[in-house]
């Protein structure tokens, strides 16, 4: 170390991966230094001579002509530099969950379809929220705000002005109307939102509840479910991806479909819930208006790579409103292996035949379906 006052390179995209210090933060270290002097050293990049930490220091010291210490550090390039900065930032207290996820997006470097290995340095998203302390929910969100957020609305998150959940909504904006709301304060930034989220989720319950033609009105004995999930931060890899092939749905918004006013007063549904899901299927089924009674297990023989354990299994959860037990006697084996396909939550048209030798009689009515079947009217976005 040695003490010096020679000007070093800014760089501005460096520069700007740092959150910045509020005004009362930098008065209160300017305090400091004017006190003690600028006891940490300033950190460079010894290669290209760019400033990498201590920017208020160095700015606060050059106006008062104050002295500091310098420690060069070596780093391959650009990439590495990046890295270094970003992980500079943890375990600084006047940093913010949402700036947290900001970073954890920009440290993140594997992008869809990459493994470890493939990329130096990998480092997937769920690894970034782990480093950082925050959800991956918080990753994904910051992730939209740096794709799709103007550099003001992502400045706006890194200052602690707008929550990233927020800016993640405000994204969906195109770029004039991001910057109008802006400017316009964090209130104003708060309530669109809010608007934005309600306009986005009632086009997504209008596009998976709505089928090709119009919302079922008939009654309808026997239902079949395969709801889109939202799973967020919850459970499986291979399910914790389900946004990337459709769109899916809140649990709030799944319990408020009027599934009651479609079944007839003595019905039967069978719904499909994955392990991560058991908690809220089972209250889906209490909206709707059924009383759950059993289940069957579909053993996929194929695994897939859960946070927990190895995941080949799914369940279709059996429940009933008034009475509506079967027509045949036929008991079919609660667990069916069927080797799943490729297809992402594609489920074996066995099942279907096994619902259609129990229940024989009776409308029928299948939601969130893929594709028509005979003697079902079938209802869903992906037709």
């Amino acid at each position: 170390m040695s003490k010096t006052k020679t000007p070093f390179q800014i760089d501005d995209e460096l520069h700007g991966l740092i959150p910045p210090l509020t005004d009362e933060e930098r008065q209160q270290l300017e305090a400091n230094i004017l006190a003690d002097g600028c006891r940490d050293p300033l950190v460079t990049w010894q290669e290209e001579g760019i400033l990498l930490d201590g920017h208020n220091r160095f700015a606060i010291c050059k106006e008062h002509d104050i002295p500091f210490d310098v420690r060069e550090i070596s780093l391959p390039d650009r990439d590495a530099a990046k890295r270094w900065v970003i992980l500079n930032q943890r375990g600084r207290r006047n940093i913010s969950p949402s700036v947290y996820a900001m970073l954890g997006a920009k440290f993140a470097n594997l992008s869809w379809g990459q493994k470890k290995g493939e990329v130096e340095f990998s480092t997937s998203l769920n690894e970034a929220a782990h480093l950082f302390g925050v959800s991956r929910d918080y990753v994904i969100q910051a992730c939209k705000v740096i794709k799709q957020g103007t550099s003001e609305l992502q400045e706006a998150v890194m200052a602690g002005d707008v929550a990233v959940s927020t800016a993640a909504e405000i994204s969906h904006l195109k770029a004039n109307e991001q910057n109008e709301v802006i400017d316009q304060g964090a209130k104003a930034v708060i309530a669109k939102a809010k608007e934005v989220r309600a306009k986005r989720r009632e086009k997504k319950r209008s596009a998976i509840t709505v089928g090709s033609s119009s919302t079922p009105t008939g009654k309808y004995r026997v239902l079949y479910a395969d709801p889109p999930w939202q799973y967020g931060n919850k459970g499986l890899t291979e399910y914790g991806h389900a946004e990337s092939h459709y769109p899916t749905m809140p649990l709030a918004d799944l319990c408020a479909m009027p599934v009651a006013e479609w079944a007839e007063d003595d019905a039967v549904l069978f719904l499909w819930a994955t392990s991560p899901m058991l908690e809220d299927a089972l209250k889906v089924i209490t909206a709707w208006g059924f009383t759950y009674k059993t289940s069957m297990v579909w053993d996929k023989v194929k695994h897939n790579f859960g946070h927990y354990v190895s995941v080949r299994h799914e369940f279709l959860l059996i429940a009933t409103r008034g009475s509506c037990t079967p027509d045949t006697p036929k008991l079919f084996d609660s667990v069916q292996t069927i080797e799943r396909s490729a297809q992402h939550s594609e489920k074996p048209e066995e099942f279907r035949q096994i619902i259609e030798t129990i229940y024989t009689h009776g409308t029928k009515l299948e939601l969130f379906g893929r594709a028509k079947h005979i003697g079902w009217e079938v209802h869903g976005n992906q037709l």
